[in-house]
């Protein structure tokens, strides 16, 4: 691979990760599906998640690495996508293995994680997150890349597994037999060992807060409330500040200031602009117009089967923009 080759593949290994760098989320899932989560008055046909992804697969092109980290950062990104839709009548899946936007973007962290490092053990340049010795020369970055992302998702959608089983050896069926993929695929194996390792005991693991049941929320002014429309029974995130992050040494070590007091002209103007725009149009007024009903419906889905959370489309744009830049 060129000098210019190997930037390009550092630079979007970089790009990629830098979208979720938190903890890693491990989770059981759900078995009661998708009203367990978002409450009883949600309601899904059962088409099969495979059937709702709307993005195309990522061309693969024989001798290109770059393409490799895009073709898996759409497999994960698709993960996402199947994981947030219920299993239809008689699949074997388990329902929100990594449920909801924060769980999603650190998963995301930790297989770019492994990929990171994985290529960075080949053509060097930065420093290893994971300390990661460098690889022998001449091992294949897209085996490894490969195998860096098949064995975290694996470990963090463990009921996709012969999803991703199936991918890695039809990626690898690509590559010819030798020494350079089996050195390539071996770094990839320890690239996804030694995050994986480093994020065994986050806090990560804990199940989500159920309302009435491990979460009691408060009814007084300015504090959280779960929604009256949905239902849901969970306080999603509620513990998620306890989970040791990836890079800044605490959840509380940059704060955004506090919000209005209650009473505050401030909370007063910030209320009546959410009044102002936020009526439905029909029984509410609105000054909102066209373009911004669609930005708000477009970014206001989450979890929605066949989409997944919005860190997938973070993840999308990202991958669109190198694709338009060369990377």
């Amino acid at each position: 691979m060129t000098g210019n080759g190997n930037r390009n593949l550092i630079v979007l290994t970089l790009a990629v990760v830098s979208l979720g760098l938190a903890a890693l989320a491990w989770a059981d899932g759900f078995l009661g599906g998708l009203q367990e989560v978002w409450g009883p008055r949600y309601t899904y046909g059962g088409t099969p998640a495979l059937q709702l992804l709307s993005s195309p697969r990522s061309p693969r092109v024989v001798g290109d690495d770059a393409s490799s980290v895009l073709y898996w950062n759409e497999v994960m990104t698709d993960a996402n996508a199947i994981d947030h839709t219920p299993p239809a009548p008689g699949e074997s899946r388990v329902f929100g293995e990594q449920l909801g936007p924060a769980r999603t973007s650190l998963a995301f962290a930790i297989v770019h994680i492994a990929v990171f490092d994985a290529v960075n053990a080949i053509v060097g340049g930065y420093k290893s997150y994971t300390d990661l010795y460098p690889a022998p020369y001449g091992a294949s970055a897209k085996g490894a890349v490969a195998k860096a992302a098949h064995d975290t998702l694996v470990a963090l959608f463990p009921s996709q597994s012969p999803r991703f089983d199936a991918l890695l050896a039809d990626d690898l069926s690509y590559m010819p037999p030798g020494s350079s993929k089996a050195n390539g695929i071996e770094v990839g194996r320890r690239a996804a060992a030694a995050i994986l390792a480093l994020r065994a005991d986050d806090g990560s693991g804990q199940a989500e807060p159920r309302i009435g049941v491990d979460f009691f929320p408060s009814n007084q002014p300015g504090k959280w409330r779960p929604d009256p429309i949905s239902q849901s029974p969970l306080a999603l995130g509620a513990r998620w500040s306890t989970v040791k992050p990836l890079v800044i040494a605490s959840a509380s070590q940059f704060r955004v200031p506090s919000p209005p007091a209650l009473g505050s002209l401030q909370y007063s103007y910030a209320f009546d602009e959410v009044k102002f725009y936020g009526g439905d149009g029909v029984i509410t007024p609105t000054a909102r117009n066209a373009d911004q009903t669609m930005e708000g419906i477009y970014w206001g889905y989450d979890g929605t089967p066949g989409l997944g959370t919005p860190p997938r489309l973070y993840n999308q744009i990202a991958a669109q923009l190198a694709r338009q830049r060369g990377a």
